[in-house]
C-alpha cells in the first residue's frame, strides 16, 4: 500500500515537472509579452517619426519650388516694367505710355514725330537735337540731376508691381532699397518661409535701363 502510494506520487511529480517544461517551451510568459509589446511600440514609433519627417521634407520642398517660381514671376514683371520705364520726359521718370507719347522730348523729330518705342535707346532719355529746344534743354537738365541723386532708382522703386502671394502656410516677402544714389542701384531682397522656417533668400541688384543713358 505504501509502495503504491509512493509510485503514484512520483508519477504525479514527473507529470507536473514535464508539464512545466512543455509550457516554458511552447508558450509565452508575461515578461516576454511585455517586452514584445514594448519592442513593437518602439518600431511603430520610429516608422511614424520617419514618415512624418518625410512628409515635412516633401512639403517644404514643394513650398520651396512654389516660392522660387513666384520670385521668378515677380522679376519677370519688374523686367517688363523696366522696359517701358522712361526718363525721356526729364523728371519725374514714368512708365505711363500716354505721358511718354505726349511729351515733345520723347518724339523722333522736333516734337512732331512719333513717340520712340521701348527698347530704342532714345526712348529712355530726353531728345537732344542739334539745336535743342527750350523743352529739350529743360528735360535734359532735370534728367542729369535725377541721374546723380538716385531719383531714377527711387521713382522706379515706387512703381514696382505687387508681389505675388504665396499659398499658405508659405509666405513671401520683398524688401527694396536704393543702395547707391550715384549709380541709381536698387536692391531687392526676397525672403520665403514655409511652415515657419526660412527656406529661400534671394538678393537682386538692378539699375533701371533709363539710368544707363546718364551722362
Amino acid at each position: 500500500m505504501g509502495l503504491h502510494w509512493r509510485y503514484q506520487l512520483d508519477c504525479q511529480r514527473r507529470t507536473n515537472a514535464g508539464g512545466q517544461r512543455t509550457a516554458s517551451v511552447t508558450g509565452f510568459t508575461l515578461v516576454e509579452m511585455v517586452l514584445a509589446s514594448v519592442l513593437m511600440a518602439v518600431i511603430l514609433g520610429g516608422a511614424a517619426a520617419t514618415l512624418l519627417v518625410a512628409n515635412r521634407s516633401s512639403g517644404r520642398q514643394g513650398g520651396l519650388n512654389e516660392l522660387e517660381s513666384l520670385i521668378d514671376r515677380d522679376l519677370a514683371a519688374i523686367q517688363a516694367l523696366d522696359r517701358r520705364f522712361s526718363c525721356c520726359t526729364g523728371s519725374p521718370c514714368t512708365a505711363d505710355a500716354a505721358t511718354i507719347a505726349a511729351a515733345t522730348t520723347c518724339r523722333d523729330a522736333i516734337g512732331t514725330g512719333t513717340a520712340r518705342p521701348p527698347g530704342n535707346e532714345n526712348f529712355y532719355s530726353p531728345r537732344q537735337s542739334a539745336i535743342p529746344t527750350t523743352a529739350e534743354n529743360s528735360a535734359w537738365t532735370t534728367f542729369r540731376t535725377a541721374c546723380g541723386n538716385g531719383t531714377i532708382a527711387s521713382t522706379f522703386q515706387g512703381l514696382l508691381p505687387t508681389l505675388p502671394s504665396a499659398q499658405a502656410p508659405a509666405t513671401l516677402n520683398r524688401v527694396s532699397a536704393v543702395t547707391d544714389n550715384a549709380a541709381n542701384r536698387l536692391q531687392l531682397t526676397y525672403t520665403g518661409s514655409n511652415q515657419g522656417s526660412v527656406v529661400t533668400t534671394r538678393v537682386v541688384n538692378l539699375i533701371p535701363t533709363a539710368a544707363n543713358w546718364c551722362p
